[in-house]
């Protein structure tokens, strides 16, 4: 089965934000994965509901709504590379106005020996249709 997300991000140990922007039309929804592999040790899975919030950077009007917000209940695929269940987080994201840039800001636990909340921000810009 394919994956659904049309918004992919791959945080690396080097950076945990993702400074590609990727670009939507202003007013589509769109399913969005963020890979956390790279930040976690191997057999260490993310738990919980995520926090996820959303800020329009400055000189913008809209607001983005974020929704279903999850940890990955099965193994996907990002960027190419095969990613594995709590691994990485889902949601969906909409309602944005054309012109804005939205970081959107991610927390997540994981179930490491010292649990530890993982935060990392990602940015999507809105475009015209």
């Amino acid at each position: 089965m394919p994956d659904s997300h049309s918004l992919e991000f791959e945080l690396t140990t080097a950076t945990p934000t993702a400074y590609e922007v990727l670009e939507m039309q202003a007013g589509e929804a769109r399913n969005v994965l963020v890979s956390f592999d790279a930040l976690l040790d191997a057999g260490v899975k993310l738990t919980g509901t995520p926090t996820i919030t959303s800020a329009t950077d400055a000189g913008g009007t809209g607001t983005a709504t974020l929704g279903s917000k999850l940890v990955t209940t099965r193994p996907h695929t990002c960027k190419g590379k095969p990613l594995g269940v709590a691994r990485g987080v889902d949601f969906a994201v909409s309602a944005t106005t054309a012109g804005d840039q939205y970081t959107i800001t991610i927390s997540v636990a994981n179930d490491a020996n010292t649990a530890e909340t993982l935060v990392a921000k990602v940015r999507i810009v809105s475009v015209s249709a």
